[in-house]
């Protein structure tokens, strides 16, 4: 009884114990297979499928079904910017940057995902 009195929320061992879990956490990465060397973007479009690699920043346009979209690469992230469509769900599809991750133009018939080269992906996906 005189112990916990004396440490009312933590005892020394349970300080310890934290802070050898906060210096592991910040220690070992975080992701399976986080090698980014390894993703490209893969860009379907009704005449054409390209793999482009994510080392350099650029803006580019894909010709779909119903015009050109812009399509953007930065810090190693991808992002439709412009698409002649009406509802723009591409668009806010917003920045991709893990494998899995996708951006669909329907009425353009434009596809873009993130790829990995040893076929893993960070997420499941269910048709």
């Amino acid at each position: 009884m005189k112990n916990s009195k004396l440490y009312p929320f933590f005892r020394p061992g349970d300080l310890i114990l934290l802070c050898l879990l906060a210096i592991s956490y910040i220690l070992i990465p975080s992701g399976i297979n986080r090698n980014c060397e390894d993703y490209f973007l893969l860009v379907v479009c009704p005449s054409c499928e390209l793999e482009i690699n994510l080392d350099a920043d650029s803006i580019f346009q894909v010709n779909g079904n119903i015009g050109s979209l812009l399509v953007e690469i930065r810090e190693r992230k991808a992002a439709i910017l412009q698409s002649p469509c009406s509802g723009q769900q591409c668009v806010r599809t917003g920045w991709l940057e893990n494998p899995g991750d996708m951006s669909i133009c329907m009425p353009s018939g434009v596809f873009l995902s993130i790829e990995s080269r040893n076929g893993n992906t960070s997420d499941a996906v269910s048709y």
